[in-house]
């Protein structure tokens, strides 16, 4: 008997709580409805710019790509104007590019210049990447570069200096190892030899199975 009553005043609850969901829906309906048409549009909306990201981004590294391919298949037979087009379209690229397609095209541009022997453009190149992409792999590879402009131009300190930093980043490929074992060939050319041997043995620690590190190594056995 007491089941049935509590059956019965259960259900007498659940119909009541029914009803005034009901009821709330009636008074609130236009609301409700506003609000589901709003997270929906706002999905849309998401979806839509992220799909135009995606979509840019990918653009961007398509560009990139060809200019690269560009920049390979460049040498000394091409012509003055083909030159002045690629860098001109290098440039529009780091104007116009994502972060790091912006990036990319600054050290495609710097390593044009250094293959041209213009290390004054190259070096410029170079820190436009390092602005863009600081402490980063490329930021590392545009210093090793801009170091061996300095190093080409008879700037020997100043070069020193400059795979110091690629040194000092927290990135890893050789990036550091090549800096320490550049470092210490510079030093031994300016007839610094305690300060050759100390970034030849940094080198041979740090990647002591890569190449740089087997250089090193090879060079502190000899000396």
């Amino acid at each position: 008997m007491k089941t049935k009553k509590n059956d019965a005043s259960n259900s007498s609850n659940s119909l009541e709580v029914l009803n005034k969901v009901n009821g709330f829906i009636r008074i609130h309906f236009v609301r409700i409805l506003v609000v589901i048409i709003l997270l929906v549009l706002s999905l849309v909306v998401f979806l839509t710019v992220r799909s135009i990201s995606l979509s840019s981004e990918q653009k961007a590294l398509d560009r990139i790509s060809a200019l690269e391919e560009r920049f390979d298949n460049y040498d000394s037979e091409n012509t003055e104007e083909e030159l002045s087009l690629l860098i001109s379209d290098l440039e529009n690229e780091i104007k116009v590019g994502t972060k790091y397609s912006s990036a990319k095209a600054a050290y495609v541009l710097g390593r044009l210049y250094f293959k041209n022997n213009d290390y004054d453009n190259a070096v410029k190149a170079f820190d436009r990447v390092i602005s863009k992409q600081d402490d980063t792999y490329l930021a590392g590879l545009a210093y090793l570069y801009m170091a061996e402009c300095y190093e080409l131009s008879d700037n020997s300190l100043v070069a020193i200096e400059t795979y110091g930093k690629a040194a000092d980043l927290d990135v890893e490929f050789g990036i550091r190892a090549k800096a320490y074992l550049n470092m210490g060939a510079i030093a031994e050319k300016i007839g610094e030899n305690d300060l050759a041997v100390s970034y030849m043995r940094q080198a041979a620690e740090l990647e002591s199975y890569s190449e740089y590190g087997k250089l090193a190594k090879n060079w502190l056995a000899l000396h």
